[in-house]
């Protein structure tokens, strides 16, 4: 039989049948088909806690004191009546005659009201009936009258007057002939029976025409538009969804008017706008004030970062790049963030000594001293038999690693940190007239949680931070005609 091997053709066959089975079998080696860690099913968003914007709107007494003054203006009492046991007659008209004054001691607001009266005297003398035309009554009289303020649900001042003292600066004498005539306990009398409309008339004033609906509107609206925490790309976004409000008056010795806000919200930071929470335009009416809050900033942060967002990022930044160490060198080609059941699977697919797919796997985890949000407790998925794919990955692992930690963390504490100087400028934005000095102190995180999901990952902070509104300067308007009107 003859030996068909022995041919050079044959041989030859045989020689480059050897040389590329031995190439793929080298090619088999370098690609690596690992499965990847199972994508969550989860597709929900992540409960967050109400947030409470705590504002303390502050009115010093004197800026209050001069808005009283330019709104109420005019006579406060046209009156006739009987004296000297109904003999005689008087014609009187009490105005407002100088700045009313203003003074704050423990929860009560007193009130000196200066008023100036003025009237003719019709009487009979020696039979004969007489005015005083020439020489009219006169007299200056100072209020003084108690308040508690508070607000109410329509945003306007409610105050609970009470006249406590009627103080004469000039006795009213009439001259009727050479007979001079002290009214002095007859308006007295007069005002005191007049008390009742003279504190429901004030009280009326004061409640239909000062109110705190326009600043507070203000607030409420310019606090939820989306603020823009970081202007390059990606955009980052933050914003306040606000849905319910409470507040209360509080007066300080000796000479502040405290109006303090409480804000219920939803508060989220994302780089996709329509995550965000949706804006209420509708200021709701106020509710009570409740005990256990305090002026501040108790935030819950809803931080949400979408994969297919952070991924495009990502690899804008990342691909291409070579990764290198003793001999061994691969070049990365896609980054793919997602969510798993108990973290975030990272999968870098790269070419060079190793071709394929290497998974690493990790969980979300704030670090409130630097205000950094990454991936922590990193492990490894990487199976194959190959001892050379095995060494090149052992070998460049860290290496990969280290590379792409810088890309794998958010830097939220700068955001944060964003947030006063944003809130205070969307709050003076706007106000025509008025200055508003906000402070806000920084936003500290005292807590975390959060979840991964088919689409994004999401992360709750819940922050304290301390804030301050003084309005300094309230403008007054159109005055305040007191009394009626002339036909």
């Amino acid at each position: 039989m003859k030996n068909h091997l022995n041919t050079p053709l044959q041989i030859a066959n045989i020689f480059v049948l050897m040389i590329l089975l031995v190439g793929s079998l080298f090619w088999t080696c370098k690609r690596v088909n690992t499965a990847g860690p199972p994508e969550t099913t989860l597709d929900s968003a992540l409960v967050t806690p109400v947030s409470y914007v705590g504002i303390p709107i502050h009115y010093e007494l004197e800026r209050f004191a001069a808005f009283l003054n330019a709104k109420i203006t005019g006579n406060f009492l046209k009156q006739g009546m009987r004296v000297r046991e109904n003999k005689d007659s008087i014609y009187m008209e009490i105005s407002k005659s100088g700045p009313i004054g203003l003074r704050i001691k423990g929860q009560k607001l007193y009130i000196s009201f200066p008023l100036h009266a003025q009237g003719t005297y019709f009487g009979k003398f020696a039979g004969i009936k007489v005015e005083n035309k020439k020489h009219p009554v006169e007299t200056d009289i100072r209020l003084l009258l108690e308040a508690d303020v508070s607000i109410d649900e329509n945003w306007r001042i409610k105050p609970d007057i009470s006249l406590t003292k009627i103080e004469w600066i000039k006795d009213p004498v009439a001259k009727v002939g050479p007979v001079k005539i002290n009214l002095q306990e007859t308006l007295d009398q007069l005002l005191q029976e007049k008390k009742p409309e003279l504190e429901k008339m004030l009280e009326t004033q004061i409640h239909d025409h000062v109110s705190l609906e326009k600043v507070v509107r203000k607030i409420w609206l310019d606090l939820q538009k989306p603020m823009s925490i970081y202007k390059k790309n990606p955009n980052v976004w933050f914003k306040f969804g606000f849905h319910d409000i409470a507040g209360t008056i509080q007066l300080h010795e000796p000479d502040l008017i405290t109006c303090n806000l409480l804000l219920q919200a939803h508060t989220a930071i994302s780089i996709d706008s329509l995550r965000l929470p949706p804006t209420d335009s509708v200021l709701p009416r106020l509710k009570p004030y409740p005990q256990d809050k305090e002026a501040g900033f108790d935030l819950a942060v809803h931080v949400s970062i979408p994969f297919q967002r952070a991924n495009a990022t990502i690899n804008q930044m990342v691909k291409g790049a070579k990764v290198e160490k003793q001999g061994y060198a691969i070049v990365i080609e896609d980054v793919k963030l997602y969510g798993i059941d108990d973290g975030i699977a990272v999968q870098v697919h790269t070419s060079g000594d190793i071709n394929g797919n290497l998974y690493l796997t990790g969980r979300p985890r704030y670090y409130d001293l630097e205000g950094v949000m990454r991936l922590e407790g990193f492990h490894y998925d990487f199976y194959t038999q190959s001892r050379i794919l095995n060494t090149a990955f052992e070998v460049l692992r860290d290496p990969l690693l280290e590379y792409l930690k810088p890309y794998l963390e958010v830097e939220v504490g700068q955001y944060l940190s964003m947030i006063p100087g944003i809130v205070s400028g969307a709050i003076e934005k706007g106000k025509p007239g008025q200055t508003i000095d906000l402070h806000i102190d920084s936003l500290n995180v005292l807590g975390h949680y959060g979840i991964a999901t088919r689409s994004d990952v999401q992360v709750v902070l819940l922050t304290h931070g301390q804030a301050k509104v003084e309005l300094e300067k309230l403008k007054a308007g159109k005055s305040i005609q007191i009394g009626k009107k002339k036909r």
